[in-house]
């Protein structure tokens, strides 16, 4: 009976042991740190795909240049939210909410991607 409890204890302890320093990781990390998106590659950019680029003009209801997003609701009263390609991503650092702001996109897979943002 002794030696189980041994056993048990001595898994026990190993197990933690093991998960410890990956815990402490996490911890350092920052459980809520925003980290930017991976590059958006426009479609367009490739010989084997064409897009028609669109353009719409609106408000800005939000900018987020670390999530490279932007919503604005057009002047025919729809919201759309827009992933900013790189290329459009120094505009989206000039806009604020209430900003009138001109977006040139395409669309991919029922998402708009901001190719350019004018205000």
């Amino acid at each position: 009976m002794m030696t189980r409890i041994s056993v048990a204890l001595v898994t026990i302890i190993a197990g933690l042991s093991c998960s410890a320093p990956a815990l402490a990781q996490r911890i350092a990390d920052g459980p809520g740190e925003p980290k930017p998106p991976a590059p958006i590659e426009k479609p367009g950019t490739r010989p084997d795909t064409t897009l028609s680029s669109k353009q719409t003009t609106g408000e800005v209801l939000s900018a987020n240049s670390i999530a490279k997003t932007l919503v604005v609701v057009t002047t025919d009263r729809r919201q759309m939210t827009f992933l900013v390609a790189n290329d459009a991503a120094p505009g989206l650092a000039q806009v604020n909410p209430g900003d009138t702001v001109t977006v040139r996109y395409i669309e991919v897979g029922g998402q708009f991607i901001a190719e350019s943002i004018k205000g």
